[in-house]
């Protein structure tokens, strides 16, 4: 009956738990202490060397990042008109490619990873050619009409399919780093939900480790009151959450050209890797742009 009971409350498949009975009969007493000061959150574990630990023991992760398709004249619109609509559409490109190069260096056999894209299923597979894709990286298209209607869906979808904490990140941070990942991903052990504000005033990346799709109904998405709307649902609901450090989304050319500055005077790094193809793409487009605009 003991071993049941624990075999239940830590979502031990029966094989691994096999593995784990002690040959030797132990008093129930010392399980219990083990079990109770084991740190199950702080579990992640690279793939590879090392990745011994009992996967059954550690929270499945499922980490979505959310993009529009790639298709001229629907993206990166707020940087027209110094933009062409090419130039968007490329910039944006650029911006996907980056996130999921990011996310595939987050390692872990328990974090599954997606890109979810509008449109079609089959709309999306053609649109994630020469994203970056690959085959550790799931796609998946956002169900909805509405942005807090197609999270809602998304997050439902996850955890019915087995999964302990579901992360939300957009492509408008592309100075969101790796640890700043593993953070949220480690702050949802203690933590309902995981939040990091953007200065815009809506959130880069939004994490849970509950079903709690009523914090996402009734936001006025696409405005400065999405986090401000979002706290305030937290709050009615009692919900237990942590604030990251704010970010700046990378929206308007003036976003853009912040990031170039701060891009130059760190040569291009970013979370301590080269980020050649971003630095590059986003210099020449702020660069060209500001030469033309001198030149009338």
């Amino acid at each position: 009956m003991f071993f049941s009971v624990i075999r239940h409350r830590f979502r031990i498949n029966v094989p691994d738990f096999e593995r784990l009975r002690p040959r030797v009969l132990l008093p129930p007493s010392y399980l219990t202490s083990f079990f109770q000061n084991a740190n199950f959150g702080n579990c992640l574990t690279r793939k590879g060397a090392g990745a011994s630990m009992v996967r059954s023991q550690c929270p499945k992760t499922a980490l979505l990042v959310f993009a529009k398709s790639p298709i001229v004249g629907t993206v990166k619109t707020r940087m027209q008109p110094c933009l062409s609509k090419i130039d968007c559409l490329n910039l944006h490109k650029t911006f996907v490619r980056h996130t999921l190069s990011k996310i595939k260096r987050l390692n872990y056999p328990e974090i599954e990873k997606s890109l979810f894209l509008t449109g079609s299923l089959v709309e999306a597979h053609r649109h994630a050619v020469g994203l970056g894709t690959t085959r550790d990286i799931l796609i998946e298209v956002q169900v909805g009409k509405q942005l807090g209607e197609r999270l809602i869906n998304a997050l439902q979808r996850k955890f019915s399919a087995g999964f302990d904490r579901v992360i939300f990140i957009g492509t408008d941070s592309p100075l969101l780093g790796i640890g700043e990942i593993e953070s949220a991903i480690e702050a949802l052990s203690g933590n309902e939900v995981v939040i990091g504000p953007a200065t815009d005033g809506g959130y880069y990346l939004i994490g849970f480790s509950a079903n709690i799709p009523s914090i996402l109904r009734g936001i006025a998405w696409g405005t400065p009151l999405v986090y401000q709307q979002t706290v305030k649902l937290m709050e009615r609901h009692g919900v237990h959450w942590k604030r990251l450090e704010n970010r700046s989304d990378v929206d308007t050319f003036e976003d853009l050209k912040n990031l170039y500055f701060l891009m130059q005077r760190t040569s291009g790094m970013v979370d301590g890797e080269l980020e050649q193809e971003l630095f590059e793409v986003v210099s020449q487009l702020v660069t060209e742009r500001t030469r033309e605009a001198d030149e009338k």
